[in-house]
This record gives C-alpha cells, structure tokens and sequence, in this order.
C-alpha cells in the first residue's frame, strides 16, 4: 500500500469519523491568527456570526494579533493552529524551512485598491472607461502612498511601473505615510496624487475626498493579479497530519462562510450581523460599500490548485526581483485534501 494512499483512506477515515461522531468530538478548540479585525478577514467573522464553526463543533478563538509578522511567529510556534495569511509569505517560508501549508482559499483578489484624486484623474485625460493600458501612461510624475516603502503596497506600485515602463525610483514618487486615518489626512489635503489602501478607507477615499478608482485591485481590474491566490488558509503540515478531521471541520465552517457571502438571500443579513459584532464603528452605509468592494475578492470555493500556487511563485519572482522557489518547495506549500474533503462534506451548491 503507497503511502499516498494510506495518507488518503486515513483522512476519508477521520472525515467519517466527524460525521457520525459529532457529540465526541464536540467543543475542539482551535486559535486562529488574523494580522487585524478588518474586511480582508470577512469569512472568519461570517462563520463565527452564522454559528458555522459552532455547527463543526469548534471552538474558535481569533486571535487579532496586530500585523502579518506576528500571525506567522504564532503559527511557526504553536501558538495558533491556523492562520489567514499570505500565500507569498507561506511559500517563501516552506522554502526556507517551516512546515507552513496552505489548506484553502481565503481571497482571490489583491486587497490594496490604488485611488486617485480627481484633479489628478482629470488632469491625466482619465475617465472611467479608460483602458488598463490608459492608465498606466498616466503614472508617470505621479505621488503616491504606501504603508511602507518595502510592503506590499510598494511592491504593487513597482509592479505597475514596470508594467508602465516606468522606473518607480525616476519617475514617480513614493511617499511612506502608514495606514489609515495618516494616508487619508494626507489625501484629503492633496499631498498626494493617490494612495494605496484596502478597503474601507480606499471606499472613504472616493465617497468623501472625491477620488476616482485609478486601479480596482479587489475588482480584479488589473489582469496579473485578476484571480490571484492572495490571502490563504494555512496550518502547520505537523499538527494538520494529527489532527484530520478538526481541519476539515474547520475548513467547511469556512466553506459555509464563503458560499453564505454570495448567497443573495442571506447576503444582507450576513453583512448586518459581522457589522454588529465587529465593526460597530464603521457608519452603515460606509459599510455597505466596503462589504460590496470586497464580496467579489473572496472566491465561492476555497479549494485550491498546483496552477494557483504556481501563479504565485511566477508573480512573487516578477514583482521582488528574487529567484521563484524551487518545484520541490512549491509542492509541499499547499494541499487541497482537507479543502476538498470538506466541500464533499456539504455537497453541490
């Protein structure tokens, strides 16, 4: 008997052993490392307001952790069994020698959209039906912000400036100003062209400070990152092998998520309850248009493919300048076992 498939009859072993054993197994606690509280994390707050981790009889703590470096050292340490984090971070990871594993989809769009001030917009010969390409030829002399002059956020203007043929250092500027209430303070007094942020402040960017989307990234209006594995379930392969059936438990709790955010019947309420519970702060009808910003970005199914991991291996090399990770490493960085098992767990939808 090949080892692949003992490894497959013992996990179809442990899912049955979840189905028909729900009282035993009941209660499993597990802790689950998020960077914030904010959008980018909908799903998990879907499944805890909806009671799906209760109905896999999990206990789910999220631990709001306070940026992605921190969620990756409680993962690396034992101290989060699973976490929603970077694919890019999780493969150049295993390739330098963790067991990290990505086990699901969580986001298939980048989250960072580029808005822009209108004079700018204008001024460029912009307009809302303009091409991909359009735009591009009008970076050249921009201002623009990012969170950190060696982020993410930085890295994409790079990218769009080779995509421009434009050198980010010559042609354009690049202003670090953080996050939030900074960049939007910065924008509203038009110290810069435009900035680069996620959802809700690049929706308040556009709704109260009169800017234009320039690149919809969450929209998936730029095609290298259109469909792109962003944001990733992920787990220590180690604990995972030991622990099948919560994985799987906790994999289709995510999975409810997911299909209860593109269900049109219960949309609405979904959106209503994780604004209640966890983002209170947020007006209402701010809200609305984050939530709309963002539903699209997280995929239907949270399965995942070697072609999705090697879409993120190809773009990470392009967009670092850095060596892809090897075929060996990029193999073992992923499985779509558990994620499978537990869509079989609830059937076609």
């Amino acid at each position: 008997m090949n080892y692949r498939f003992r490894a497959g009859l013992a996990l179809v072993m442990a899912c049955a052993l979840s189905i028909f054993s729900g009282a035993a197994s009941a209660g499993d606690k597990v802790r689950v490392g998020l960077s914030s509280d904010g959008l980018l994390f909908v799903p998990a707050f879907v499944a805890d307001v909806m009671g799906y981790y209760e109905e896999e009889g999990l206990e789910v703590e999220h631990l709001i952790l306070g940026g992605a470096t921190k969620v990756y050292a409680a993962l690396v340490s034992g101290e989060a069994e699973f976490s929603i984090s970077s694919s890019v971070s999780i493969l150049r990871g295993r390739a330098g020698g963790t067991d990290m594993t990505m086990i699901g989809g969580a986001m298939n769009q980048h989250a960072s959209n580029i808005v822009a001030s209108r004079e700018w917009f204008e001024k460029n010969g912009l307009k809302p039906e303009s091409t991909y390409e359009e735009r591009l030829r009008a970076l050249k002399g921009i201002t623009i912000s990012v969170a950190s002059a060696a982020g993410g956020s930085a890295q994409l203007v790079r990218f769009l400036a080779g995509e421009a043929g434009l050198d980010p250092e010559r042609d354009m500027t690049l202003t670090v100003l953080g996050v939030g209430d900074t960049t939007l303070a910065a924008f509203a007094r038009r110290r810069v062209d435009a900035i680069t942020h996620s959802s809700p402040v690049a929706v308040r960017a556009v709704k109260e400070f009169d800017g234009v989307m320039l690149f919809h990234m969450s929209g998936g209006q730029v095609p290298a990152y259109n469909g792109f594995l962003y944001l990733t379930y992920t787990g220590r392969e180690s604990w995972i092998k030991e622990h099948p059936d919560v994985t799987v438990r906790y994999l289709r709790a995510m999975q409810k998520a997911h299909r209860a955010i593109h269900d049109p019947a219960i949309a609405d309420t979904v959106r209503q309850k994780v604004h209640d519970k966890y983002h209170a702060k947020i007006d209402a009808a701010l809200y609305v248009d984050a939530w709309a910003d963002y539903a699209s970005a997280f995929p239907k199914s949270i399965e995942i493919s070697g072609d999705m991991v090697e879409r993120v291996n190809a773009l990470a090399a392009k967009v670092e300048n850095a060596d892809p990770v090897l075929p060996e490493h990029v193999n073992a960085s992923w499985t779509n076992e558990y994620a499978a098992a537990a869509a079989k767990g609830l059937g076609a939808n």
